[in-house]
């Protein structure tokens, strides 16, 4: 009573939560609603999607894919070698009329090439990419039916499926694909002799095809094959889409055993269906464990928000069954970026990605993007029996969540770049830190001789930015440095024109200064567009020290803040800032013992290289994890005690330990522009 079913053709209908219909089923109510569509038909899906797609991959052709050799070369040429390259280096350049001249030239020169099913491949997709569908069909086809083997004959029904959909006849090329699997059950796109740069394509329209055969199990491989391997994020999330959308429909047996399987993308699409199916059964453990396990999947396809809201709803208060910790991120909102990043170093650091136990649970809430959001947030987790908090992020909600940690006696670790003015008992904050980063480049302006500094600072509020530049002027005051100029740029991002108004003014007045430093307290496209400026008024980045160069050029140090660190800065100004100096808090590329190994892990799971929010959150979750595991702390008064007192080994960033404010006492690293590039300058 009071369970619906729904029932698909052929399938056993699965338990539904009360009240499920249709259009608004859910095991709870706040999860989105594209988890829980009732049923999903091949008939209903849209391959347009898919089709567009498919042409910005037919314009955009992959970086070169290695031959595609499928049997003993008969004959081989010097000749051939150079024609079939250049032909190659054509299609790669998407010279798309010049490479099917010369993959035709080639075919005809050289027939008995062991290239040769390379090149009618090659050939067939340039047709394509080049708007001659019409004779790429006629060529896969040719392939199709004359194959030199199971791999060619393979890639040839594929992409007569992929210029079917370019030609607007998306119904015939899955036809086509039906039909192959029906005669050849092992079509795979792993499996066949397709371009490297197609795979995730012809990945996802092999699957719908598998759902139109009931081939489950092949759907499902084929987007997490997509997902892997896609050169854009659009079809990434197409796979990821599908993957839960067909996850919805499935029955209770096959949601168990995808979760049981090594597929991860299938593992993160039936966690939210399990941890619902458990709910309704009023299994609150079993709940919990299924989140346990299948949490970290949903981090690694983009679902924090639905992981935050999973957490929510499998909340129970009162004391935790092991060693808990709370994470406070915003993953709504307009920083919900930056809580993505955080989390996913969280749940490194919790070797959730790790086949033995974890040993201590991690709550996650959504701090959401008001105070009164977070410090609900940071009550529900305390209220589970969440003994330190780690966040958030984002300044505005840290005061909110350090009242209610510190009415609990709840120890905080704060993700937030802004430095606390004044102390509350038990909260600190682990993020970078604007006094330090002055510190450390006074140190090396003085190496440089700087006696006359200007600072540069941006109308954005930033309490960041301000702190950077009040600290940059109290320690150059300190040893001597005056500043004898104080500029603001405009920020603006919606007015282009009004930045470089205000930029042209402050190099006009700093040209006049005489100054031989300045200070960036500022963002990229601000500092970008002043040193661009500054080299019109012929004042130019020094690399030592030295006012004038070789050539007679002023030149002055600059000094800029750890936001400046980042790729944009130097992509039209590096020879603006050749010999400017930053300061640098994590450098994955060039990170080493400890913190190698967490960037190689962090790029193992997530597919990208970690940044210094990642780094500090890491760190964070390691020392919580060690508060609770290795130093078996059972109470939160001792945890902020030890958090106070302790100086403890922080595997990315060093040593963790705080001022009686909460801030950290660290020291960063400095970082200078040499040919174009951001390299150590300093050890930390």
């Amino acid at each position: 009573e009071g369970v619906s079913t729904t029932r698909r053709p052929g399938r056993t209908p699965r338990c539904q939560p009360p009240g499920f219909t249709p259009s608004s089923a859910r095991p709870f109510p706040n999860l989105p609603e594209p988890w829980y569509a009732a049923r999903m038909k091949a008939s209903r899906v849209s391959l347009l999607f898919v089709l567009a797609l498919s042409v910005v991959v037919a314009a955009c052709p992959p970086a070169r894919p290695d031959p595609l050799v499928v049997g003993p070369a008969p004959t081989r040429s010097a000749d051939a070698d150079a024609e079939f390259a250049a032909a190659v280096a054509a299609y790669d350049a998407a010279a798309f009329g010049d490479a099917v001249l010369q993959f035709r030239l080639f075919l005809a020169s050289h027939p008995g090439d062991a290239r040769a099913i390379d090149a009618e491949l090659y050939l067939g997709r340039a047709l394509a990419a080049d708007g001659q569908t019409l004779e790429a069909a006629r060529v896969f086809e040719g392939l199709h039916h004359a194959p030199e083997s199971a791999e060619t004959r393979r890639a040839a029904v594929l992409y007569r499926a992929f210029v079917a959909s370019l030609r607007g006849e998306s119904g015939f090329g899955r036809q086509l694909l039906v039909e192959e699997l029906g005669a050849d059950r092992g079509l795979r796109v792993e499996a066949a002799a397709v371009l490297d740069g197609d795979v995730a394509v012809l990945a996802l329209l092999l699957a719908e095809a598998c759902v139109d055969t009931d081939d489950i199990d092949g759907a499902v491989l084929h987007w997490a094959l997509a997902a892997d391997r896609a050169a854009t994020e659009d079809v990434r999330a197409l796979a990821v889409e599908r993957t839960f959308a067909l996850a919805a429909t499935l029955e209770l047996r096959t949601l168990r055993a995808f979760f049981e399987g090594e597929t991860e993308l299938a593992v993160a699409a039936v966690t939210p269906l399990l941890v619902g199916e458990a709910l309704v059964a009023g299994d609150l453990e079993a709940a919990r464990d299924v989140l346990e396990r299948g949490g970290p999947a949903l981090a690694v396809f983009g679902r924090e928000g639905e992981l935050a809201q999973l957490h929510a709803a499998t909340r129970a208060t009162g004391e935790a069954s092991a060693p808990t910790y709370g994470v406070l991120v915003p993953l709504s909102g307009p920083n919900v970026r930056a809580g993505r990043a955080a989390l996913g170093a969280v749940l490194l650091a919790q070797r959730a990605f790790e086949a033995r136990e974890p040993a201590s649970i991690v709550r996650i809430a959504d701090a959401g993007a008001t105070p009164r959001e977070a410090a609900r947030a940071a009550e529900a987790l305390i209220d589970e029996g969440a003994m330190v908090l780690l966040g958030p992020i984002v300044p505005e909600l840290v005061d909110a969540a350090r009242e209610v940690a510190s009415r609990t006696g709840t120890p905080l670790i704060a993700l937030s770049s802004a430095p606390f003015d004044a102390e509350v008992v038990g909260t600190f904050r682990w993020m970078v830190d604007a006094v330090a980063e002055a510190d450390v480049l006074v140190e090396a302006a003085l190496a440089r001789g700087a006696r006359r500094a200007v600072i540069v600072g941006e109308e954005q509020e930033s309490a960041f930015l301000t702190a950077f530049a009040e600290a940059a002027r109290a320690a150059g005051e300190r040893a001597g440095i005056d500043v004898v100029l104080t500029r603001t740029l405009s920020s603006d991002p919606d007015d282009a024109q009004v930045l470089q108004r205000s930029a042209a003014e402050a190099a006009r007045a700093i040209a006049r200064s005489n100054a031989d430093t300045v200070w960036l307290a500022t963002t990229a496209d601000p500092a970008a567009t002043l040193v661009a400026y500054l080299a019109s008024e012929d004042v130019w980045p020094s690399p030592d020290g030295s006012t004038r160069s070789a050539a007679g050029r002023r030149q002055v140090n600059y000094l800029g803040n750890s936001f400046l660190v980042e790729p944009s800065l130097l992509l039209n100004s590096s020879r603006y800032l050749e010999g400017a100096l930053f300061a640098s808090w994590f450098d994955a590329e060039h990170a080493e013992g400890d913190a190698r190994a967490f960037a190689d892990r962090f790029l193992w799971t997530y597919g990208r290289l970690p940044g210094v929010i990642e780094a500090f959150a890491y760190d964070a979750a390691m020392r919580a994890r060690s508060l609770l595991l290795e130093q078996g702390v059972a109470t939160r008064e001792l945890a902020t005690r030890a958090l106070r007192d302790e100086v403890a080994g922080s595997p990315v960033l060093g040593e963790m330990a705080f001022d009686p404010m909460g801030n950290p006492r660290i020291r960063p690293a400095r970082v200078r522009v040499v040919g174009g590039q951001f390299v150590p300058d300093a050890a930390r």
